[in-house]
């Protein structure tokens, strides 16, 4: 379901790489696919990534949301972002 008040996740997965390309020094070939399968991210940099997705999107990470497949790539975290970003979540 689109919400005419949220940017879509392409938009979203943009914001999201650049964010990581620019915190982490990543060229955009290294945020291109599987953070976690090709270990691009680990685990000390995935807790910097929850505390910048929730200051840059106003958003809060609980337990319950770190589940792997929601932050396996740009695309994923756009999607996660954009569902807590959603009114109903």
């Amino acid at each position: 379901m689109n919400d005419p008040g949220l940017p879509p996740v392409t938009e979203t997965a943009g914001r999201i790489a650049a964010l990581i390309s620019k915190h982490f020094d990543l060229i955009p070939d290294q945020i291109d696919g599987d953070f976690i399968a090709e270990e691009v991210i680990d685990s000390a940099d995935f807790i910097e990534l929850f505390l910048l997705l929730e200051t840059e999107f106003g958003i809060e990470i609980r337990a319950e949301d770190l589940v792997l497949d929601n932050f396996r790539s740009c695309h994923a975290i756009a999607a996660f972002v954009r569902a807590k970003r959603s009114p109903t979540s």
